[in-house]
């Protein structure tokens, strides 16, 4: 054992005990070491040992804490700021990312990372090479044979390389065996930790999400989740196979050849609107294939299916039907051809266009087929959720369970003819459910016969187990655990064991994060996942609530 410990009062505050690793020289480590302890005034002994000796090395440690790593890492400045700050907190178990070459080592696995620092992308994943969205914590790497999907857990990060003004994300997911009782209510939070949109899932779901303009980054958070499996030690709340960004739902319209339009217009001219009838003529030629031009980004809720009737298209719809509606560079108003539905006895009413959750922004009269012009009062840029309804209820029709209300058969945005004053209107964050369909694995059944077993376990920590060269406790947490297992297993699995063995015992985890860091030397190190046996001998570990400690008595004399 290499002993070589700085000039400073006794007790030390960390005693430092470092594994040798093939090629990576002990003098380098202690001279890294030395020279920033020094230049934070940290009150630390450092101890170089054979892997072997790590616990002879534990109960000669005289440190208030014992920090166990490797001699072929080195930490950031920042982290010895952090131990000269004396933060360290008895009862803990301190882990930290580890960093090598262009990978970084996390929780949930091993990443490659870009350039600037974001975890790159697999060239087979859920979102395409360029689309400048990438997923940080809380996301395991890509996996599936055939269909790619990622799991996520708790709360995943996506982290945006640059905004889109206005822009949509579309996300494809589905719960996962993490996943609380469905459906499951997944939240959208800001970069500030403020819950800013939600939607829930019970089947593979298609959502659809619009971003403010500046956005960089969110978080997917899964609270109902943290359910576990018996033979995986990882936390899988939900599953996504595919995140990207939107096309703009509205298109060009495809200019209707009189034929296609003669059926509207004759209802119109029937009903005395002779004047509007050149308007309706334009607003049915912005309509697209659908009956939804540009500027409407999604319709959701209170629409019915597209119809066809001779040569006309048409949507009905009930009450409160949802519009999203993308304002361009200038500002815009809301233009469509409506006519009354059998639940309004075809009369007249006033259709009432208001914003989600909010005021409203316009009215105007329908009667017969009537061509509407509605200023949107919102800033150029902007995106909004717009509800549409009438006036009155309607009423249920006989042999029907539909509520036709009133029927659309244009719908589009176009320059404000008269300029309203825009409103000043919150960071919008909006989202609709688009679509769904069967999940790919129905967890219910599947793990029909392990409920018992699950019950037993709760919801359980996931631990930070994977290749990082650096464990930090007290040293009475140490001794109470008898120091590292000692089994034939991989160093790595040794670590795993140690840890759960530790939170089970009563450490609470804590993993430190950016700036305090840990370069590992570059190299051909792949993390071994964990064999089955250790994760059965952790599974029981959840079960129980208690530490597997396999070292007898007496290990801290040396018996």
């Amino acid at each position: 054992m290499l002993d070589r410990p700085l000039p400073i009062a006794q007790p030390p505050y960390v005693s430092v005990i470092a594994a040798a690793t093939c090629g990576a020289g002990s003098e380098a480590f202690l001279a890294h070491w030395n020279a920033l302890a020094t230049q934070y005034q940290v009150a630390a002994e450092v101890m170089v040992v054979e892997p072997g000796q790590r616990n002879a090395a534990l109960r000669a440690a005289r440190g208030e804490f014992v920090l166990c790593t490797q001699t072929n890492v080195r930490f950031s400045n920042e982290l010895f700021a952090f131990l000269a700050a004396r933060r360290l907190v008895k009862g803990r178990l301190y882990r930290i990312d580890c960093y090598q070459g262009d990978w970084l080592h996390a929780r949930e696995g091993s990443f490659r990372l870009t350039a600037d620092g974001w975890r790159a992308n697999a060239a087979d994943d859920i979102t395409p090479p360029d689309s400048g969205i990438h997923f940080g914590e809380g996301w395991f790497p890509p996996e599936g044979d055939g269909e790619v999907f990622r799991w996520m857990a708790g709360a995943g990060e996506v982290n945006l390389r640059a905004g889109r003004p206005g822009a949509a994300l579309e996300l494809e997911l589905e719960p996962g065996p993490g996943a609380g009782a469905l459906p499951q209510t997944l939240h959208v939070v800001d970069p500030e930790g403020t819950m800013v949109a939600e939607f829930a899932i019970a089947e593979r779901t298609t959502v659809r999400l619009w971003l403010p303009e500046d956005t960089r980054a969110f978080r997917l958070v899964a609270e109902d989740g943290g359910l576990p499996l018996l033979d995986d030690l990882r936390i899988l709340d939900v599953r996504c196979f595919r995140c990207e960004w939107a096309r703009p739902a509205g298109e060009q319209g495809t200019l209707r050849d009189w034929g296609a339009m003669r059926p509207t217009l004759v209802r119109q001219l029937a009903g005395g609107a002779r004047l509007r009838m050149l308007r309706t003529i334009g607003w049915l030629r912005a309509a697209g294939s659908n009956i939804f031009g540009l500027g409407i980004e999604y319709w959701g809720e209170g629409w019915h299916r597209l119809e066809e009737s001779g040569t006309e298209k048409f949507h009905w719809a009930a009450g409160d039907a949802e519009l999203v509606v993308r304002i361009g560079a200038e500002q815009q108003d809301l233009c469509l051809v409506v006519e009354p539905g059998p639940s309004l006895s075809g009369l007249p009413f006033e259709l009432v266009v208001r914003l989600e959750d909010g005021p409203v922004i316009g009215a105007a009269k329908v009667k017969g087929v009537t061509p509407l012009r509605i200023p949107l009062p919102l800033a150029p840029g902007s995106v909004a959720k717009l509800l549409l309804a009438p006036d009155r209820e309607g009423k249920a029709l006989p042999g029907d369970t539909r509520m036709l209300n009133f029927r659309v058969l244009a719908c589009a945005c176009r320059k404000s003819a008269t300029a309203a004053l825009p409103m000043k209107l919150p960071r919008q964050w909006i989202s609709s459910v688009t679509g769904e369909r069967s999940v790919g694995i129905d967890w219910e059944t599947r793990l029909a016969g392990a409920q018992a077993q699950r019950r037993e376990i709760g919801r359980p920590a996931f631990l930070h187990v994977n290749a990082c060269d650096f464990v930090l406790m007290d040293r009475e947490r140490w001794l109470d655990l008898r120091g590292y297992p000692e089994t034939g297993e991989l160093p790595e699995h040794r670590d795993a064991l140690l840890c759960y063995s530790a939170y089970f015992a009563g450490a609470e985890e804590e993993v430190l994060r950016l700036p305090l860091r840990m370069t590992r030397a570059e190299g051909d190190y792949t993390p071994a996942p964990l064999d089955e046996e250790l994760v059965w001998l952790i599974t029981q570990m959840r079960r129980l609530h208690t530490p597997v400690i396999l070292n007898v008595e007496g290990w801290d004399r040396g018996d």
